[in-house]
């Protein structure tokens, strides 16, 4: 399982990701979804270590 809580990351003034938490249960297939420029991206590079979240 893969476990989240209150996920913080902003770009100088600008607040991408603000209290996300989730969880990912080993063997489910999940899905990411919202609109362009919505911080899909952000959260998935914070996911895998390629961005350090703020908290």
């Amino acid at each position: 399982m893969i476990s989240v809580k209150n996920l913080y990351k902003s770009f100088d003034n600008t607040v991408v990701l603000k209290n996300v938490s989730f969880s990912f249960d080993r063997g489910k297939t999940n899905l990411v979804i919202g609109q362009s420029g919505s911080g899909k991206t952000v959260f998935m590079k914070c996911l895998v270590g390629l961005l350090e979240a703020d908290s």
